[in-house]
């Protein structure tokens, strides 16, 4: 049976590829009905993620523990704060919220653009394809997933050794490590900074295949606001890994946070010539690729995924590097790394 959070989800889906057909369709000048939907779907894409999210929240709060991934990030005893903070302690959750903010930003531009321009309908068009992409992947590691649906929880329903509508009395809880001030803050302000950069790296796309101008007016300031964000989030995880006893500081704590410092660097050329092809038109190519480079990179950097590691090993071993990651089951990511001697 599907859960309401992924009726939601799949709803999404529905409704935002009905956007992104109408942007097509506009584009090759044909199917007027349905560009006319365009702007409301996405806003109720938007709203439908806000609820999605707003429900997870909820779920946490009361304590639902017969969601699976509320059992695995809370538990009875937790004071509120850290309860609601689970939401985002695992990788479902933090998918949910990078979608959710995806599709603000897409709100966003269709409200302020009206998709009046080739490039904002194109930016758009982008913006819509990452955004599905990211509710696929939320759907593949849904946090609405029920306990009914584990398989041991089924069988021991089926066999009678227990009742059918069986709730666990208290969920696993946070990790201590996360039971921290810093857990508040720190995964917000990361993941909001990483689907904040959509828009800019939209807009440097669509410049780079079409040179449409007036990227630059477009993605300036989202790109302002993340590498502000990400900034104050590397310098929030990097606070937090000194308070930790055996983290050893920022350096120290996870490569993974390292990587995101070195690609959060790369924001820097974007913004300088985004504001010079502005003033004097210049260094537009270089600007364009720093902006195109910047979001895979993020990507390829998540410190939550599995699948994040595995697509990275061949980017890392041609920087001659090695990444060993095992997931442990503690709700935690344990991460060895070590590079090999090699003269470059």
């Amino acid at each position: 049976m599907i859960t309401f959070g992924n009726q939601i989800l799949y709803v999404s889906i529905v409704v935002s590829a009905i956007a992104l057909l109408g942007l097509l369709l506009k584009e090759f000048k044909k199917g007027e009905i349905v560009t006319k939907f365009v702007t409301p779907a996405i806003l109720l894409s938007a709203g439908l993620f806000t609820f999605a999210y707003l429900l997870l929240t909820y779920y946490f709060a009361v304590s639902d523990f017969t969601y699976e991934y509320v059992w695995e990030y809370s538990s009875i005893d937790l004071p509120m704060i850290y309860k609601l903070s689970g939401t985002w302690a695992g990788q479902p959750g933090t998918y949910l919220l990078w979608v959710w903010v995806i599709f603000l930003s897409a709100a966003w531009l269709a409200v302020t653009t009206k998709h009046s321009t080739p490039l904002a309908r194109r930016t758009q068009i982008i913006t819509l394809i990452i955004g599905i992409y990211f509710t696929v992947l939320t759907l593949i590691q849904t946090p609405f997933k029920s306990i009914y649906e584990l398989p041991n929880i089924a069988e021991m329903i089926a066999s009678g050794s227990l009742p059918a509508n069986f709730v666990p009395e208290a969920g696993n809880g946070l990790n201590a490590l996360l039971v921290n001030f810093w857990m508040i803050v720190h995964p917000p302000l990361m993941f909001i900074g990483y689907a904040t950069m959509t828009i800019p790296f939209a807009a440097a796309i669509v410049y780079l295949l079409t040179k449409e101008e007036g990227w630059e007016e477009l993605g300036r300031q989202w790109a302002r606001f993340t590498w502000l964000v990400l900034g104050m989030g590397i310098a929030v995880g990097g606070v937090w890994a000194y308070f930790i006893l055996g983290w050893g500081g920022l350096w120290a704590w996870d490569p993974v946070e390292t990587v995101h410092t070195v690609a959060h660097t790369h924001r820097l050329p974007s913004c300088y010539g985004a504001s010079q092809e502005e003033q004097e038109h210049l260094c537009d190519s270089c600007a364009n690729a720093f902006s195109g480079l910047f979001y895979p990179y993020h990507l390829c950097s998540h410190s939550g995924a599995k699948r994040s590691f595995q697509l990275c090993a061949c980017f890392w071993r041609s920087l001659h590097g090695n990444i060993a990651a095992t997931i442990n089951r503690s709700d935690h990511a344990r991460i060895s790394w070590s590079w090999n001697e090699t003269v470059f």
